[in-house]
């Protein structure tokens, strides 16, 4: 349309902005016109009609922001509204990722989040990923949703939490379950190999993910093995496997935990850089801009106690000499300033009294038995806590 044409109408006319585009030009003064839901033109100002027109001189005007990593796949039918993202400019959330989704829901994973939800009031009554969806568009979204198939959503459905390879029979199933999921709307496989069942995975069985993205020219979005110590090997894995295949990489909330390992991140850089350079499809990786990051606080615990879920978990603690090497494990692992710098933000009802306290608030730092305590706190509580760790981390 020319520039200046009195013909040009919108429902919505937004000018003197400073536009970014997201096309990696430059950002630019100009107007924006809008016709229904769509951008119907954006450049220099021009005469126009409009329902309504907009001054925003001082302000930024930019398209949604992805939040490539999210993990509202339930919370956002108790907040449809999604006020919390749309008040920070994100218009679009990437659910499903580290190894867990919202459908398919089988064995312990339908336990584990349709309990977890049970107390608040949210009843999850879907199984397969159509009444997901369907369910999620009868809700309505204040923004979009971009799913991603949990791989510990694929593996529930036909081993449970159990530490069995998938071989056989059962690799071709897990094949055919991950093709047929792929056309139902995912956007992606994601992985959460730092938990259970996704730890128990072989590389044979990561192969058979990677064909099946391959396949259906989909996203990969990992929560790397190790994050910490092993971080560097944990990467290697990844870009070495997809070096087989080439499909698209989103490496989940990169960085090196731990004081020792801060310094690792430049070489996690350098690895990404070295292969993204080979890959036609794409390696990225996304970061928090803060030094902390939330997750279960029993992720403190070797992951291996949760083969086969969480009552089996309880059962191998509460034998005193196993709960006695674990207590060994976690003050070897963890000091008192780490265990003073993670913080309790969501808990049983019983345990509210403890929500934003340290560690080192729930029984005395000095006790002999201090670890020991700490897993009695979560047996107490069936393992229903989440923590956020401000521990040791470098900022990329």
């Amino acid at each position: 349309m020319p520039e200046n044409s009195s013909q040009m109408e919108f429902d919505t006319y937004i000018e003197n902005a400073f536009i970014i585009d997201g096309s990696q030009n430059k950002s630019f003064k100009g107007a924006l016109g809008i016709c229904g839901d769509k951008t119907a033109y954006a450049g220099k100002p021009v005469i126009c009609e409009a329902k309504e027109k907009i001054n925003a001189k001082g302000c930024i005007l930019s398209p949604g922001f992805i939040d490539i990593h999210g993990h509202s796949d339930f919370s956002i039918f108790m907040h449809p509204d999604a006020s919390s993202r749309i008040n920070q400019g994100v218009t679009t959330e990437a659910i499903g990722n580290c190894g867990l989704s919202a459908a398919p829901l089988y064995g312990q994973v339908w336990q584990r989040w349709h309990n977890r939800y049970a107390e608040k009031n949210f009843i999850i009554n879907w199984r397969e990923p159509e009444d997901f969806f369907e369910r999620l568009i009868d809700r309505g979204t204040g923004i979009n949703i971009a799913p991603l198939l949990g791989h510990t959503n694929l593996r529930t459905y036909i081993v449970d939490y159990n530490d069995t390879k998938l071989q056989g029979s059962n690799l071709e199933k897990f094949s055919r379950l991950a093709d047929k999921y792929l056309q139902k709307g995912y956007f992606g496989i994601s992985l959460g190999l730092a938990y259970p069942p996704g730890i128990f995975a072989d590389e044979t069985e990561l192969r058979a993910i990677f064909t099946q993205l391959k396949k259906h020219n989909s996203l990969l979005s990992v929560h790397l093995r190790n994050e910490s110590d092993f971080v560097e090997q944990s990467l290697l894995e990844i870009l070495k496997l997809n070096e087989d295949f080439d499909v698209p990489v989103q490496i989940s909330h990169l960085k090196a935990f731990g004081k020792k390992n801060a310094g690792k991140v430049d070489n996690l850089l350098s690895m990404i850089d070295r292969f993204s350079a080979e890959s036609k499809s794409g390696i990225n990786f996304d970061r928090y801009p803060y030094t902390a990051f939330c997750t279960d606080l029993d992720f403190i615990l070797p992951q291996y106690l949760f083969e086969g879920g969480y009552a089996k978990a309880a059962q191998r603690l509460s034998d005193i000499k196993v709960k006695k090497e674990i207590a060994g494990y976690l003050k070897n692992k963890f000091s008192m300033d780490d265990a003073s710098a993670i913080f309790i933000s969501s808990t049983a009802k019983s345990k509210r009294k403890f929500l934003g306290k340290r560690l080192t608030d729930l029984t005395d730092k000095t006790d002999a038995d201090f670890w020991i305590k700490i897993i009695d706190f979560l047996l107490e509580i069936k393992f229903k806590s989440d923590a956020v760790f401000f521990l040791w981390m470098k900022l990329i």
